[in-house]
């Protein structure tokens, strides 16, 4: 099997707690996030308290259930460095926020 046909077939299942994230976190995630897009050049985006760009996804990639928060992480198609850049702030941010 190719790394693509696994891709193709690979199927996930999540569970997460609906627990609300602390003001104090969500400030310092919003705070990351805008200082990471405008040094990088990125379009990261945080939603909070919206699960539903979760719900189409049960029948394509897989089950996410209590999904209520979010970093989105944009890709910009003219920026050939993008994806690189967006896994390593994305992955930062997440880091950071769990200190």
């Amino acid at each position: 099997m190719t790394l693509q046909n696994a891709i193709d077939i690979r199927r996930s299942r999540r569970k997460y707690l609906t627990t609300p994230i602390d003001a104090a976190t969500v400030e310092k995630l919003q705070a990351l996030i805008s200082e990471y897009n405008h040094k990088a050049g990125l379009n990261m985006q945080f939603v909070l308290n919206n699960g539903s760009a979760f719900g189409g996804l049960r029948k394509s990639y897989g089950m996410f259930t209590g999904v209520m928060n979010y970093i989105g992480l944009i890709d910009n198609p003219s920026d050939e460095r993008c994806k690189e850049k967006l896994g390593y702030y994305g992955a930062t941010v997440r880091n950071l926020a769990n200190e």
